[in-house]
């Protein structure tokens, strides 16, 4: 590294460097040598602008809206069904219409 400072880089420019330095097969101490920088530093640059590019291709964290499923229409009643002699099918509460309806098609 020389003892002048360089001129600022913009975030294309470090993008530029890090795709280089990528597609390239110098060891990391080479590239930055020769680019004269400060090879901490571009390794946090790097390390963050490949975490910041990752992140843009993850769904955003935060919340979601769900919907809810409309509740079935029920009866508040208790059904029994009996089925020949020994047998019974018996529901105490909300009872599904509908269920019950598929279900004595089912058993017919």
């Amino acid at each position: 590294m020389n003892r002048y400072r360089t001129p600022r880089r913009t975030i294309d420019q470090w993008k530029q460097l890090i795709a280089e330095f990528e597609a390239g097969d110098v060891d990391i101490q080479q590239f930055c040598k020769h680019h004269d920088i400060n090879r901490p530093y571009f390794t946090k640059l790097r390390r963050k602008l490949s975490t910041d590019s990752d992140a843009s291709n993850k769904p955003q964290a935060g919340f979601v809206e769900l919907k809810s499923k409309p509740e079935p229409q029920s009866s508040p009643f208790a059904f029994s069904l009996k089925i020949q002699e020994h047998y019974y099918l018996q529901w105490n509460g909300l009872v599904d219409p509908d269920y019950i309806a598929r279900l004595s098609e089912a058993l017919v």
